[in-house]
């Protein structure tokens, strides 16, 4: 089954970033209703890499470098390290094995970005980890395009061609300085 068709549950938050309890992540997303999201800034040689996503919503955005969210296995919810070595496996095929620096918490962004062509909302806590890896990661054709490494200080600019490009989740951890 193709991992956007799964039905997948995720953590619904208040504005305190206090868990209500799981919701299917389509609903949260076509409800608008305020959730958690991580993202991984995966570094490679002093550069980030920039995932071309190919995604059912957000297609063709530069991420910085995996989005995903906080999941549920049934009641349990799985914590983030977990969460992220999943993402890490399944859009790079990176394992913790293959890191220099494990992930990092960075700090967290409340945003909210309306997508009027797709009639989907992003209203999300979002968690920023970063790591590094060893080796050029490989990508997965399912999952983006391609990638780019970047200067992260040129990244920061708003005048880089690149940064209109940017998923609206990094322009506001940028914004708010997170990383």
């Amino acid at each position: 089954m193709d991992y956007y068709e799964e039905i997948i549950n995720i953590v619904q938050v208040n504005e305190k970033d206090e868990i209500v309890g799981p919701i299917e992540r389509w609903k949260a997303h076509k409800e608008n209703i305020l959730h958690r999201a991580l993202t991984i800034a995966i570094f490679f040689g002093g550069k980030v890499l920039l995932q071309h996503r190919k995604h059912p919503v957000f297609n063709s955005v530069f991420d910085m470098s995996i989005s995903t969210h906080q999941i549920y296995d049934g009641e349990r919810l799985i914590d983030d390290n977990q969460s992220i070595g999943s993402a890490l496996k399944r859009e790079f095929d990176i394992n913790y094995s293959d890191l220099i620096k494990k992930p990092q918490f960075k700090g967290k962004v409340m945003y909210q970005f309306d997508d009027p062509q797709s009639k989907f909302f992003e209203r999300e806590i979002c968690y920023l980890y970063s790591c590094e890896t060893k080796t050029l990661p490989q990508v997965n054709y399912d999952f983006a395009y391609g990638f780019s490494l970047m200067d992260l200080d040129e990244l920061k600019q708003h005048e880089s061609p690149v940064f209109p490009l940017l998923a609206p989740w990094v322009k506001e951890i940028i914004n708010n300085e997170i990383i």
